[in-house]
Parts: structure tokens; sequence; C-alpha cells
């Protein structure tokens, strides 16, 4: 096990995250290799009265993975990956970034609820839920989960799935890290050597051509189809807009690229690449490089009648930088299939979540932001995910949770009572 502290020639480094905004000094860090060491690090902090962060990659925008005047268990050398293709089945440590897994399943062609980004902890996306370009078929990454090794507050090691500890396991999956430090998961993956996967972008002056196209693009969508909708402002006058769609079944090109280029008005060619989902993350590798400021949440929307076009169109021409974006993910297939109280994850039913983010330290960003996302809380919800949330959603997990908050209280009461994992969007134990 490795450790540094505040005189270490690295320390700079080594507490920084991804959101640049984020900026915080914890007293030490900690690298575990395995779950005896977490639990001898967990005993240190609680001899010492400190706060405890948990690292995966330290992605999340709010800046959990880090704390000031706490320790930080940083578990990217719990990084091992052991995939057995025969059976599909993948256990890999809580360390794992999303490239590190795809790096090893799918050139054997295989596949899970992948994130957008390589560099994102998997074991983080998958406990908040995560929603993926492949959730129609598989549902999310949580859904895919078949057990957990977990390290609690009173320092025991627990293995958990359906029949050992499953209000702890039901907890995990949407749960994110309140319950304890989950060390490694195990997942199974689903054949799929190749998928058609691509982009339709243009530039535009007007959206409702493009979010009504969305609408009917996603309205009957088959499981085997995913599509994702992104609006950035141009810098101009006008707007750079896109589908991002992946599917599946490699057969026949799914009518949803004619409708997205009729939608556009696009003379731009577009077309969908048969190709291992490998060279789908290469494509986002240069979005959100870590560093920048970043501020971001989400809202889930009940559907895309006129009215909410009109609101997400209003909301973009109140844009006023090249930083600001707005995202549309459609929930829906295996996603729906779960009943709400199945796992943690309440928010099944609600088929878009809409999220607003900025890049940039600029005033102009956060009053954007904050301005944009109460328009949303006046006609909308808060079921979303809490990978998407941002500081706004401290106020309102009740909300997210849902009807399962009640029974995410008594698992935390009976798990960590003491509440020492609440650097997250924290379920407050029954006291």
């Amino acid at each position: 096990m490795i450790q540094i502290d505040n005189t270490h020639i690295d320390y700079g480094k080594m507490r920084s995250v991804w959101n640049g905004a984020i900026d915080r000094y914890p007293s030490a860090i900690f690298w575990p290799e395995s779950p005896q060491d977490v639990v001898s690090i967990i005993r240190r902090a609680q001899d010492r009265q400190l706060q405890i962060a948990i690292r995966g990659s330290g992605h999340n925008v709010n800046g959990f993975a880090v704390c000031n005047r706490g320790i930080v268990i940083d578990l990217a050398r719990m990084n091992n990956v052991t995939f057995r293709p025969k059976s599909g089945l993948v256990v890999l440590g809580a360390g794992v970034t999303n490239g590190q897994l795809a790096d090893v399943i799918c050139p054997r062609g295989f596949v899970v609820p992948f994130a957008s980004h390589r560099s994102v902890s998997y074991c983080g996306f998958a406990l908040g839920g995560g929603l993926s370009l492949l959730s129609g078929l598989l549902g999310l990454a949580c859904d895919n989960i078949l057990s957990a090794r977990v390290v609690t507050s009173s320092g025991n090691i627990i293995d958990t799935d359906s029949w050992s500890h499953p209000e702890l396991f039901w907890a995990l999956k949407g749960g994110g890290g309140n319950f304890g430090i989950v060390t490694s998961i195990k997942l199974k993956a689903q054949e799929a050597r190749q998928v058609l996967a691509g982009s339709i972008s243009t530039t535009t002056t007007g959206l409702t051509d493009f979010l009504t196209g969305y609408r009917a693009m996603t309205e009957n969508c088959e499981d085997s189809i995913t599509i994702f909708a992104n609006i950035r402002h141009s810098g101009a006058d006008g707007f750079e807009v896109s589908y991002n769609i992946c599917s599946t079944d490699t057969s026949a090109v799914p009518i949803q690229l004619a409708m997205g280029i009729d939608a556009l008005g696009s003379s731009e060619p577009a077309s969908l690449q048969r190709v291992n989902y490998t060279d789908v993350l290469g494509w986002t590798a240069g979005l959100d490089p870590a560093g920048r400021h970043y501020e971001y949440s989400s809202r889930g929307i009940m559907n895309l009648d006129d009215q909410i076009v009109g609101l997400i169109e209003q909301t973009a021409q109140r844009m006023c930088l090249r930083e600001q974006s707005i995202s549309i993910y459609h929930q829906h297939g295996a996603v729906t299939r779960v009943a709400a109280g199945d796992t943690a994850y309440a928010g099944r039913k609600t088929p878009y979540l809409v999220r607003l983010q900025t890049c940039g330290g600029d005033d102009r960003n956060t009053k954007w932001l904050a301005s944009s996302m109460g328009r949303f809380d006046a006609s909308e919800g808060w079921l979303t995910s809490v990978n998407l949330l941002g500081s706004d959603g401290h106020a309102a997990v009740s909300k997210v949770y849902d009807v399962n908050y009640s029974k995410l209280r008594m698992v935390k009461s009976k798990f960590d009572l003491d509440n020492l994992f609440n650097s997250n969007f924290n379920i407050k134990p029954y006291s």
C-alpha cells in the first residue's frame, strides 16, 4: 500500500481530479491494493476522526473523490480484470476504468453498458446507475452487476449478491457509494462483436425540427437502438447539433438514420459504421478534457411534447458561450422493464434525461445553468441519475430516489450508521 501526504513532490498532481474547479487539500492519500488494506485505512481514519473520500477515477463533477483535511482512498491500484469468455463473466477491481474494461472484453466480442468516456471509473459509473448507448438492449450498468465485494464502516469485508446480504446488493445498484467501499464487482458481459454507430450533425439557427425529429426517432425505438442528442452553442447566432446513434443489430441500417438526416435537412454525408465498441469510445477521447472548470446538472422529463421542446429551445437560446451545452438521453427498452423498486435506481419510467453542462470559470456559465434548471424544476422532476447531478442535487436526494428512499435509509442505518461514507449524494441513516 502506498501513502503520501502534503509534503510529497507529487501531492499537487495526486490531489487533482477531472473537474479543475475542485481545489481541495487532503491530509493524506492512500492507494490500497486489497480489501484488507482498505480496512486498515478506514480504521486509521476513524481513530483520528477524519473525513474519508473514495476515488475511483475522480471523474465526478462535484469532486466527491477528494476532501479537505481528510483521507483520500484512491482505488487506482485495484485495477485487475478477470474475464472468462465462455461464460461472459467479468470480475473487475474498483480502480478499473471504462476504457481498461473495454480493452479487455471488446476485442473478444463482448460488451457491457459502457460510460461515454474511457477515463471514467466503471465501478463508480455502475453504482450510480450507469446509462449507456447500449442500455436499450442491456439495461443500466447496475443491472448487469451479479455480485460485489464491499468493505463496511465496521471493517467487515462482505461478498454480497441476490442471496447474501440482498438488501445491501439492492442498495448498491443505483445507490452510489453510500454503504461501504466497493472493492470489486462481477458482471455478466454480452456478445456483440461489432455495433453500428455514428452521428448525424449540422449547424442550425432553430431547434424545433431537431428536437421534434429526436422525438420521432425515439418514440418507437427498438431495444437494439439507443440515440442521444446534443446541442452546443456555436459561438455565432446558432447551434451545433448532433444525434449519436448506436445499434447492436448490425444486419441492417436502422430507419432512424434516414429520419435524423431528414430532420436536420443536412447535406453532409452521414452513415453508421460497423465498429468494435472500443472505437466508439475513441470518438469521445477529445471531449471534456481533464482540468477545465465544469458544472452540470440534469432533470428527468416524461415526454418531448411541444411544451418541453419549447422549453429546451428557450434554454438553448439563452446560451451565450461556446462552453454551454445541452444533452438529452433516452431511457427505454431493457431499462424500463425493471420495476422501480427492484433496484435503488428509481427513475426508470422517465423516458428522457436532460443534462445542461458548462465548461469554464465564467460567471455567465453558472448563472445560465442555475436559471435554466429552475425552469425545468417548474415543469419536470428529479427522477434522473445521480451520475448526472450537480451540486444542486444535495437538496434533492430524497426526490431522486423517490419510492426507494426510505428503504435506502434503512440499509444505510444497518451498514453505515455513523455516516462515515458521506462524500457523495448522501443518504442519511436513521438516527
